[in-house]
């Protein structure tokens, strides 16, 4: 089981706890929040040739070439905010923050042209781009105001996230400011401090940011949520995949051009075997439940699971290994009917519907579009806060086409609904 996916997984479904139905159909403002980045998101840094230079701290081991970061990222921040409110002082606010952080990338280093086998001619060759690592920055966070007057003080802290195919990052979060009343409205000048568990995935990533920004929000609202004359419960569900989404496969490719480690040149190798290690993966997402009746209702689900998987290559000839990760990205749409059978304190129920699926990035695989759910899970209610683990079980058709990986139409996994 992968572990470190888990681990995020839990910190997704702690995130979710905070949020519930119930708090959004009492109390809940919605709102803009915009301002600058006072921080460089990536330092300045060139790795060299190890071959002639020292290493650099924060550098990898490159042989053959050299590389280099700078940071050219936008500065300026604007996007939605929810604030939900437990209590006069206590409040949780969930961000959505747009704001591009890209790099400029060099890589300096020669190679070996094809043509130019057996006897090895270097080629110098130079490559610069521009890429976006990340555009959209997400903060959970609890705040806690020391007064309700005109001027109140609040601090202010929780996780962020930053999504990213391969490469997201997680974060804590601190801050303090000031919340001002002007009638209806409310601003909040606020300062914030972030710092970053990079794990080494980016070259020279400032782990320590610093924010200045301004929350504008609107009156609150109290208005149940209901459509038909029904209530509509709007909730947040986080967990982790039991089962793999890819099926493992391996292939032998000969005759294969690979980059030398030891030199960074283009060289033949034979004896290439490449296998894809696939990988549970974490699965969360919003949920939408009209109730029929005290024992009948219907759940709409939308989860985001990335099949997440691993890709070996074994090259005997040259004496090295080497792994990439890799993801197919999917997100489930289960429709479920869901049948409860109250017990004192503990409800259980079952739920069955027909599953829909959307996918991108394929990487070579082609996921099943439809399917069918079938479900079994407790609701415990613990005064105003409820907790509903799930064993669910999805039977996917056959996937759409044959590609280089096939997907496990058999998917179990064990989810957890939030509510207070």
């Amino acid at each position: 089981m992968n572990w470190i996916g888990l681990r995020y997984a839990a910190l997704l479904v702690l995130c979710c706890a905070s949020l519930s139905s119930q708090a959004l159909a009492q109390r809940f403002t919605f709102g803009l929040i915009t301002g600058i980045n006072a921080t460089e998101d990536f330092r300045t840094m060139v790795c060299p040739d190890l071959s002639n230079a020292e290493p650099v701290p924060g550098c990898p081991r490159i042989f053959g070439g050299s590389i280099g970061v700078s940071d050219v990222s936008r500065r300026f921040i604007i996007g939605p905010k929810l604030t939900l409110h437990f209590a006069p002082s206590f409040s949780v606010e969930v961000n959505a923050l747009y704001r591009p952080i890209r790099t400029v990338n060099t890589t300096t280093f020669s190679f070996c042209l094809p043509a130019g086998q057996p006897d090895c001619t270097e080629t110098p060759f130079t490559h610069s781009f521009t890429g976006t690592d990340f555009s959209w920055e997400f903060p959970v966070l609890a705040k806690f105001q020391f007064s309700d007057t005109r001027m109140t003080p609040f601090i202010e802290g929780g996780p962020s996230f930053r999504p990213k195919e391969n490469g997201e990052i997680y974060g804590l979060t601190a801050g303090a400011g000031v919340k001002l009343k002007l009638h209806s409205l409310s601003l909040s000048p606020t300062i914030r401090y972030t710092h970053w568990d990079k794990r080494d995935r980016y070259l020279g990533l400032n782990e320590d940011q610093l924010q200045f920004v301004v929350g504008l929000d609107g009156p609150e609202s109290s208005e149940r949520v209901s459509a038909f004359g029904r209530k509509i419960s709007v909730g947040f569900v986080g967990g982790i995949a039991l089962t793999d989404g890819l099926q493992r496969s391996s292939s032998r490719p000969f005759d294969t051009l690979v980059v030398n480690p030891a030199t960074g040149m283009l060289t033949p190798a034979t004896g290439t075997q490449t296998e894809n290690i696939s990988r549970t993966s974490p699965v969360f997402g919003v949920a939408l439940e009209l109730a029929v009746n005290d024992r009948l209702s219907i759940e709409f689900d939308g989860l985001y699971r990335p099949l997440n998987s691993q890709d070996f290559t074994d090259t005997a000839s040259l004496g090295f290994t080497r792994s990439v990760n890799f993801t197919v990205l999917t997100w489930e749409f289960p429709i479920l009917a869901k049948y409860r059978v109250p017990i004192r304190s503990t409800t259980p129920f079952f739920e069955l519907g027909p599953a829909l699926r959307a996918s991108g990035n394929l990487n070579g695989a082609n996921p099943s579009r439809y399917g069918i759910a079938s479900g079994l899970g407790l609701e415990i209610h613990a005064g105003r806060f409820t907790i509903a683990p799930t064993l669910r079980f999805t039977r996917w058709a056959a996937d759409q086409s044959a590609g280089s990986m096939a997907t496990h139409r058999n998917q179990a996994e064990l989810v957890f609904g939030f509510r207070f």
